[in-house]
């Protein structure tokens, strides 16, 4: 092996597999924030779930007020690694709509 050939056949993985990883995120950020806007716009009940296969990692959404998907997230806390759970309050205050409609404090 000469001096030239010593360096990686593809010195940009790096770049590639970290563009992969926030694009995946990107749309995981945009599929629960859907899930919440459908909880609030159409009054129902949403439980989503997602797991990245490479990590293993798990991650919820549960927009419940009846407690009918409560079981399913008690199942999920024994797994490993430890499953992210998100509620309505993770969104309530980066939601656009919410800021306009608060109404103005009295001083």
């Amino acid at each position: 092996m000469t001096a030239e050939t010593s360096q990686p056949l593809c010195p940009n993985i790096h770049v590639q597999r970290r563009q992969q990883r926030q694009r995946r995120d990107q749309r995981q950020s945009t599929l629960f924030r859907k899930a919440y806007e459908m909880s609030e716009y159409c009054n129902a009940d949403v439980f989503l779930g997602v797991r990245i296969r490479d990590t293993g990692r798990i991650t919820t959404f549960c927009a419940d007020g009846a407690g009918i998907w409560s079981p399913f997230i008690s199942c999920l806390n024994s797994y490993y690694p430890t499953p992210n759970h998100k509620t309505s309050e993770n969104y309530i205050t980066n939601s656009p709509q919410r800021e306009q409609t608060k109404a103005p404090q009295d001083s």
